[in-house]
């Protein structure tokens, strides 16, 4: 088995017919510019046999036409040999026949590879499968892998540095059976109708192809189906949209090209169009075109295993009456939260949502999941500056790591320069700065722990909610990934900037001008929830009034305006209109226009968005020592009003599951119909695998205690959070309309403070949770 990142290989199937050279059924055509004929691929999927006893055990490229005559099938990563592509895609699954004692290398089968030794990159002689050597390595799957060791939660910060090595929290503690089993009925419920409807996808995908058709209205006849092994150093990927392949998948005969379940249900075979040229999901090596003839249906889950983790998920999904009480529960739990809310200076600027702000001291475990369960509010929290021990300032960084190289990029035209860090903050709280660079996603491929070890270890100790937001905490999904698994990279990072352009000294020259508005984040959407501190702000002391005084934007560090996720749908449109593309030249339609992350909404466009279309952001001025939490499914901006460092981290809740679920599919969809260069946004979240981990973690009574249901309630909040009472409601009731639109119903407003916020106790601030949803072609 190959290493590294190995495209996944599929399951079993009763149809086996006889190999066809692609010479006797090729048929040609044309591509879209006439010149280059095109074959149809015409090997036929199959299952090994008993005389297919010879097994590939070394990549393509080994078999040369030398040695081993009439080897003509190479996999796509052994052809274009490139590491990104993965490993060999058919070393340890393709079987050749042997007649006569000869082997034929041109006709060839699949097998499980099941009961097949790994030794990473070492020589295997061809030897039949009956001799085969047993698997060394433990059989491990998808959704039912043990944990080496029980995963931990903080609970408590130590006052002085953490001892601990990198990578670790700085105090923590195993839960104790009480507390697994408290959390165990906050979680589970929350994630069991997401992960149920995936398992039943991937249950319809197997059932298809184990038998006789099911009736499901699969495209395609059943498949041969095989079981593989998953392997920890290995996250398989699909070629087209480069979604994280969680159980089953369709690999290629041919060339190894492997495609998600989504993938396959909407693939629609070249053969059977009028147009001729290629999808991406068609080419094939040896300019071939794809046929579902040819592939494979491969799957990762061993027999019935999901079929008995879909019967213990579907225990624990809450009913609706259940689902509408908690939701009203969640609205009561968050009267009490204070709120701010900017103000345009006159009554002919876009209008503001308000935001949750308080002290970081003053809200409780119990307050942040009612909010986070009624879905799409963002949050503030202040008060962080004195639990942090270590500087975060530019005489740190240039002290400590000035001579490493990095890679800025300048805020007005996105071009990279290579530098170091030293240089880059030498300039940093310079107030008469005249460009825009930002150091982003720092370090760029290093580990956070490993490349900065004290700046972690302090981090960690600092965080607010830790069972939620640090790298170990048992609430954050992602955290779940058994040692020496490939888990998701979600931080932190560093980000660290100068003022935007137009907070710059010279940009109320016309030259400067000319360029606009520019943000030092443009809009985007995360995969999950995200939260960024601010450590340090300097400079900015000469920027123009223009920018600052006539739009209210206070001497802040910077400027977010984060959306709810029901706007998403109207800024995409909004950003595509004819009338957008017209007035900002230079521009073109995008098939997404807030993942491709191309845009910043200037004022004059949050004005459009919010008299024309009824679309208000949360405006938010951050200052040091405050944290910004992000909701999975709100699309975001970041202006800098200062330079800045600030540190975010992303994190997987159980609240916000199906809405990530969505997010997921749109960055799919986001793959280029034509062509191989555009990909989809890659899934760096792994979300099914996430909640395979963690359902193994909290599901402790269903897997070994018959499948006990422990009543969804919410013994974790009242058994935390002692002093989390009800506080009675407040006169002020602040409703959303559908559009977005912020009514208050009774003029109850505290004193405006210096700064042009209002201070507010939350309401009903937003609807119920906008769920993303997405259609899919197999019901």
């Amino acid at each position: 088995m190959s290493l590294k990142k190995r495209k996944s290989t599929a399951p079993d199937s009763s149809s086996e017919s006889d190999y066809i050279a692609p010479a006797k059924v090729a048929r040609k055509s044309k591509t879209s510019s006439g010149k280059h004929p095109v074959e149809i691929s015409g090997y036929i999927a199959k299952l090994a046999t008993p005389e297919y006893d010879v097994i590939q055990t070394f990549n393509c490229q080994f078999y040369n036409a030398a040695r081993y005559p009439g080897f003509s099938e190479r996999c796509t990563s052994c052809i274009e040999k490139q590491a990104v592509c993965g490993g060999c895609r058919f070393i340890n699954l393709r079987v050749f026949k042997r007649v006569d004692g000869n082997v034929d290398y041109g006709d060839y089968a699949f097998r499980s590879n099941l009961d097949l030794p790994v030794k990473g990159g070492a020589r295997v002689s061809e030897k039949k499968v009956s001799k085969r050597k047993k698997m060394e390595i433990p059989q491990t799957t998808r959704g039912t892998r043990s944990r080496p060791a029980p995963p931990t939660v903080i609970i408590d910060i130590e006052e002085e540095e953490a001892t601990t090595d990198a990578g670790t929290s700085a105090t923590c503690v195993n839960l104790t059976p009480a507390e697994l089993k408290a959390e165990a009925s906050y979680v589970l419920p929350l994630i069991a109708p997401t992960f149920a409807e995936q398992l039943r996808r991937e249950q319809r995908h197997e059932s298809d192809h184990l038998g006789p058709p099911t009736g499901y209205g699969l495209p395609g006849s059943p498949r041969p189906l095989i079981r593989i092994l998953s392997l920890p150093e290995t996250r398989s990927v699909c070629d087209t949209c480069s979604t994280s392949i969680y159980m089953g998948g369709y690999l290629c005969g041919c060339c190894g090209l492997e495609l998600c379940l989504g993938c396959w249900e909407e693939w629609e075979v070249s053969e059977v169009r009028d147009g001729i040229t290629f999808r991406s999901r068609d080419a094939c090596s040896r300019r071939r075109r794809h046929i579902r003839d040819s592939m494979i249906f491969v799957t990762r889950a061993s027999d019935g295993e999901i079929s008995k983790l879909l019967e213990r998920v579907e225990r624990h999904i809450p009913s609706v009456e259940k689902q509408e009480k908690e939701a009203a529960d969640a609205a009561i739990d968050t009267n009490s939260i204070r709120i701010s809310q900017p103000f345009w200076p006159n009554d002919e600027g876009p209008k503001y949502l308000p935001t949750p702000k308080v002290h970081h001291s003053e809200l409780t475990l119990r307050q942040f999941q009612a909010l986070w369960r009624r879905g799409g509010i963002p949050l503030v929290l202040t008060g962080f500056t004195d639990r942090f021990k270590l500087p975060w300032d530019p005489q740190y960084f240039i002290r400590n790591h000035g001579k490493e190289p990095c890679f800025v990029h300048d805020c007005i035209d996105g071009t990279a320069m290579e530098t170091t860090v030293a240089e880059f903050f030498c300039k940093f709280d310079d107030p008469a700065c005249i460009v825009s660079h930002k150091l982003k996603d720092w370090p760029p491929s290093a580990d956070f722990s490993t490349a900065f070890p004290k700046l972690f270890r302090d981090f960690e100790s600092a965080l607010p909610f830790p069972s939620y937001t640090a790298r170990k905490g048992t609430l954050n999904l992602a955290a779940h990934f058994p040692e020496k698994y490939n888990a998701p990279d979600l931080g932190p990072k560093m980000y660290n900037a100068y003022p935007a352009p137009d907070f710059l000294p010279q940009f109320e020259d016309k030259i400067a001008q000319s360029h606009g508005i520019k943000g030092t984040t443009n809009l985007h959407l995360d995969l999950t929830d995200a939260m960024n501190i601010m450590l340090f702000s300097a400079g900015g002391t000469l920027a123009p009034a223009s920018s600052t005084t006539a739009k209210a934007i206070p001497a802040c560090g910077a400027i977010w305006d984060i959306f709810p996720p029901s706007a998403s749908a109207g800024i995409r449109a909004y950003l595509n209109s004819s009338e957008y593309l017209a007035s900002h030249p230079g521009t073109a339609a995008q098939d997404d226009p807030i993942h491709r992350q191309c845009y910043y909404l200037t004022e004059t466009d949050l004005t459009t968005l919010s008299n024309e279309h009824g679309i208000w952001s949360h405006r938010i001025f951050q200052e040091p020592g405050e944290a910004v939490f992000v909701p999975a499914g709100c699309c975001h901006q970041v202006r800098n009003r200062k330079s800045c460092v600030k540190v975010a981290v992303d994190f997987l809740t159980p609240e916000n599951v199906v809405v990530c679920k969505g997010l997921v599919e749109e960055a799919r969809r986001m793959a280029g119909e034509f062509g191989r260069t555009k990909k989809g946004k890659e899934d760096v979240l792994q979300l099914w695998a996430c909640l395979g981990f963690a359902w193994e973690f909290y599901d402790v009574e269903g897997k070994g205690m018959g499948g006990k249901v422990v009543d969804s309630g919410r013994e974790i909040l009242d058994g935390v959070e002692k002093s989390g009472e009800n506080i009675t409601m407040t006169e002020l009731e602040l409703k959303v309309g559908s559009a977005g639109e912020t009514k208050l119903d009774n003029e109850t407003h505290a004193e405006a403070t210096e700064d042009g916020l209002r201070s507010e106790i939350i309401g009903d601030i937003t609807p119920t949770r906008t769920e993303i949803v997405v259609t899919e072609s197999v019901t």
